[in-house]
């Protein structure tokens, strides 16, 4: 089966659904978006920002990220 995914053809065998899914996950992470932050204590995981409210649109983004974490487990 193939698919298109940002204008290039390709076969699916997950790896474009792989490659989507990271791209989504760094973009969660980036600082600018002031979502999550590295937590203080272990500085390893992460955490909810308690600033994520200054992104106008944190709760689409956290509903996008909760969707797509329960498609994962299809």
């Amino acid at each position: 089966r193939n698919n298109v995914f940002d204008g290039e053809e390709g076969q699916h065998a997950n790896g474009l659904l792989r490659e989507c899914y990271s791209i989504i996950a760094r973009s969660m992470f980036d600082p600018n978006f002031a979502l999550f932050m590295i937590n203080p204590g272990d500085r390893v995981t992460y955490m909810p920002n308690p600033l994520s409210h200054c992104n106008a649109n944190y709760s689409q983004y956290f509903f996008i990220y909760w969707l797509l974490y329960l498609l994962s487990f299809e």
